[in-house]
């Protein structure tokens, strides 16, 4: 369990700055319910030294997924200075990690199955159109097909 925990803290710690395993929790993480409610399981897990609860897992299930995917990418050299940038400012300009956490998960996934990924340098900000997140050229395909990634 504490591998897992510590797997989550440097997730956190990597495209936050911020230990996620500190008493008290940071004031960023006090606005992402679901960031205060995992960190909350996990300091209650340390403190009495004891395996999760059911309750206490789905807390910090989403956390887990793109955690595990992050430790992953680290582990293969798969995590760039640009794609560590980009997670990074999307943590400082969002205040909602579902959405945040989504976009980060799917580009993980998309780097985990070998694709390339493209960052617009001003997500293509068009009035009544959200901005694009990332590119997924692919260059593969018979048809020079692109998916573009809007949250």
């Amino acid at each position: 369990m504490y591998k897992i925990i510590k797997m989550i803290n440097d997730f956190v710690k990597d495209v936050t700055g911020i230990e996620f395993i500190k008493v008290p929790i940071d004031k960023k993480f006090k606005t992402m319910c679901e960031l205060k409610e995992a960190h909350e399981a996990i300091i209650n897990i340390i403190n009495d030294r004891r395996k999760p609860s059911i309750s206490e897992l789905i807390n910090m299930y989403p956390l887990l997924e793109i955690s595990a995917q992050w430790s992953a990418l680290k582990n293969n050299g798969k995590i760039s200075k640009v794609f560590l940038e980009h997670c990074r400012q999307k943590f400082e300009t969002h205040s909602d990690f579902y959405g945040t956490g989504f976009e980060i998960d799917m580009a993980s996934r998309g780097l985990l199955s070998g694709w390339d990924i493209k960052f617009p340098e001003n997500g293509i900000k068009k009035e009544g159109i959200k901005p694009i997140d990332f590119i997924f050229p692919m260059k593969e395909m018979p048809a020079d097909i692109t998916f573009i990634f809007r949250a």
